[in-house]
């Protein structure tokens, strides 16, 4: 089933994120970053991108346009259950 816009993504879900400095957060008079009421909720791993595998961390739930600096959001089902890539 798709995402489906989330009216329950709050801005507190947004904190940590890049873009977060456009929901009211600057001095520019932008009170709401433009991926908000679209967002939808979903479940990744939040993998920090100079670790090496195995990524052995639980899923985080974050809207799906979540951004942090220095990680990098993966989907569960791309690893193996050992925490590897899988192959192609």
């Amino acid at each position: 089933m798709p995402n489906q816009p989330n009216s329950k993504v709050t801005k507190k879900d947004c904190q940590g994120c890049r873009d977060n400095f456009y929901n009211g957060n600057n001095n520019l008079g932008v009170s709401e970053c433009w991926m908000f009421k679209s967002a939808t909720m979903e479940k990744k791993l939040d993998v920090p991108t100079d670790l090496r595998p195995p990524y052995k961390m639980s899923p985080v739930s974050r809207p799906n346009c979540y951004k942090a600096k220095g990680y990098v959001r993966v989907a569960q089902e791309s690893l193996t259950k050992d925490g590897f890539w899988k192959g192609f």
